[in-house]
C-alpha cells in the first residue's frame, strides 16, 4: 500500500509541476510568480516562433550545436497568445500538434493535442471566476471524451490560492496547500495525500526585489527521503538568466532579445565529482514579429 501511495504522490507531483501538458505550464522558467504561467507567453507582437533543439557539445570552451533533436513551430494570434503548435523529433518517430482557444479576455478555455494523423490524444478545458479571472478547474479528457484527470482550485476572499486538489477517474488522489507573505509571494507549498499526510514540501525565499532566489524541496516518506534546493538568477532587467536545480544537478542559462523573449536556452548537467557544468542541450528560437 505504501508503494502505491508513493507512486500516486510521484504522479501527483509530476502532474502539478508540469501542470497541464497541453498548456505546458513550466516551473523551470518561473518557479513562483503566478504559478500557472504559460511557457509560451511572450512579450511584444509575436507572429510565430521556430524552436530547434540540438544536442550540445563544447570545444575549447565554446558551446557548439550538434545533432538536431526536435523542431517545433508555434503560431500566435493577435492577442499574443499561442494558437497552434507542431513538434517533430529529428527521426520523425514522433509528431505532436496542439491547438488553443481563448475567450474575449485572452484566457485559454480549451486546448487539445493531436497525433500526426490529426486524431485527438487529449483535450483540456479551463474554467475561471471573478474579476481577477482566477482559474477554478482544469479538466483533461481522453480521445473518447472521457474525463479522467481534474484539478480544482480554491481561493481566499482576497484571491490568493489556498489549495488545489487532483482527481483521477473521479477519485481524489491528493492536494497541494499554499501560504503567502504580505507581498503576495508564495512562501510554502505542501503536497498531501488523501490521508492528509504531508508527502512533500517546498519553501520559497526571496531577495529585496521580490525575486525568488531559492526553493528548497523535501519529501517525507519511507521509500524516498531527500531534499534539494533550486535557485534563480536574474539580470538587471529582471529577466531570468540562470536556473539551478540541485537534485538533478541541472543548470539552465537563457539569452534574450530586445523584446524580452528568450532566444537561446542551454541546459547543463554537473559532473558529480567536480560539479563542473557540462552542456547537454541547446534550444534556439527564431522569433518573427508582426
Amino acid at each position: 500500500m505504501r508503494r502505491t501511495l508513493i507512486s500516486l504522490f510521484t504522479v501527483l507531483t509530476a502532474f502539478l509541476y508540469t501542470n497541464v501538458k497541453a498548456q505546458s505550464w513550466n516551473d523551470v522558467t518561473l518557479l513562483t510568480k503566478g504559478d500557472v504561467r504559460n511557457t509560451y507567453d511572450v512579450s511584444g507582437k509575436v507572429k510565430n516562433i521556430q524552436e530547434i533543439t540540438y544536442r550540445a557539445t563544447e570545444k575549447f570552451g565554446v558551446i557548439e550545436k550538434g545533432d538536431v533533436l526536435s523542431v517545433s513551430e508555434l503560431k500566435y494570434n493577435t492577442l499574443g497568445k499561442v494558437a497552434e503548435k507542431w513538434t517533430t523529433l529529428s527521426d520523425s518517430s514522433h509528431y505532436l500538434s496542439a491547438s488553443y482557444k481563448y475567450d474575449g479576455n485572452g484566457k485559454c478555455i480549451e486546448s487539445g493535442e493531436y497525433n500526426k494523423d490529426g486524431g485527438l490524444i487529449h483535450k483540456y478545458t479551463y474554467s475561471y471566476e471573478g474579476s481577477a479571472g482566477n482559474i477554478t478547474d482544469v479538466s483533461e479528457y481522453n480521445k473518447d471524451g472521457k474525463l479522467y484527470h481534474k484539478w480544482v482550485y480554491r481561493y481566499s476572499p482576497l484571491g490568493r490560492l489556498l489549495d488545489k486538489s487532483y482527481y483521477e477517474d473521479g477519485h481524489l488522489v491528493g492536494s497541494y496547500t499554499y501560504k503567502f507573505n504580505s507581498q503576495n509571494n508564495k512562501v510554502s507549498e505542501e503536497a498531501k495525500l488523501t490521508n492528509n499526510e504531508v508527502e512533500g514540501k517546498k519553501v520559497f525565499t526571496y531577495d529585496s526585489k521580490d525575486k525568488s532566489i531559492r526553493v528548497t524541496y523535501s519529501t517525507n516518506s519511507e521509500l524516498e527521503r531527500n531534499a534539494y534546493s533550486a535557485a534563480e538568477n536574474y539580470d538587471s532587467k529582471g529577466e531570468l538568466v540562470e536556473f539551478f536545480k540541485g537534485s538533478d544537478m541541472l543548470i539552465y542559462k537563457y539569452t534574450y532579445d530586445k523584446q524580452g523573449n528568450w532566444t537561446e536556452r542551454v541546459e547543463y548537467t554537473q559532473k558529480e565529482a567536480t560539479y563542473l557544468p557540462v552542456p547537454q542541450i541547446v534550444t534556439v528560437r527564431k522569433i518573427l514579429y508582426w
